[in-house]
């Protein structure tokens, strides 16, 4: 079998993933445990080549189970059927196990942002979030309040997971943008800068 590393980083739902492996994957052990994958949300072209929209080797229908192997931009890495080639990100989601493992992956990677850690049993939320950040944020957060100057955990708190997070580096600064349904928040080295509806 040939070696692949997968390396999870990434905030929960807008995962990243990237392969290190120098040749393409080996298909053969689809059953494999620690294998992810996702489901097509509509019709998907898989393609032989992502730079080259006109390489579609089949179109995947709705609703099917797709191995992923690595994330590309825009595009996952993935075998569909013994068929290995490019899909859009933006046509699939998670299976639940996928989603299961990437969030135990991501909360061992970022212990201090999980944010059901100090929770014991008879807790309010409310009160958990106070005891984390303090009587005035943490009633703010518990509303769903949110401000700049905020950390991601602090946000994470009050808004949930973001449907997608995107990051990229400029310069020194380590940018994010997570997105939620109808609003979009921009951070700077971890700290909340702005949101647009």
């Amino acid at each position: 079998m040939k070696n692949i590393l997968v390396l999870l980083t990434g905030i929960i739902t807008g995962c990243w993933f990237s392969v290190s492996a120098q040749e393409t994957p080996d298909t053969s052990s689809a059953g494999n445990e620690d294998a992810y994958y996702v489901v097509t949300l509509s019709g998907t072209r898989l393609f032989e080549d992502m730079e080259n929209l006109s390489s579609v080797l089949m179109i995947i229908p709705a609703s099917e189970k797709v191995r992923i192997y690595s994330e590309f931009g825009d595009y996952y890495l993935a075998e569909y059927k013994g068929v290995s080639g490019y899909i859009r990100i933006d046509q699939t989601r998670f299976t639940e196990e996928t989603e299961k493992k990437v969030q135990e992956a991501w909360a061992r990677e970022h212990p201090e942002e999980v944010s059901h850690q100090e929770v014991s049993g008879d807790s309010t939320r409310e009160e958990i979030l106070v005891k984390r950040y303090g009587r005035e944020m943490g009633e703010k957060i518990a509303r769903g309040a949110i401000w700049r100057g905020m950390n991601r955990s602090m946000v994470y708190d009050s808004w949930g997971k973001p449907l997608n997070v995107d990051r990229y580096h400029e310069l020194d600064k380590t940018m994010e943008v997570w997105s939620y349904r109808n609003v979009t928040l921009y951070f700077e080295n971890g700290e909340l800068k702005n949101w647009r509806k």
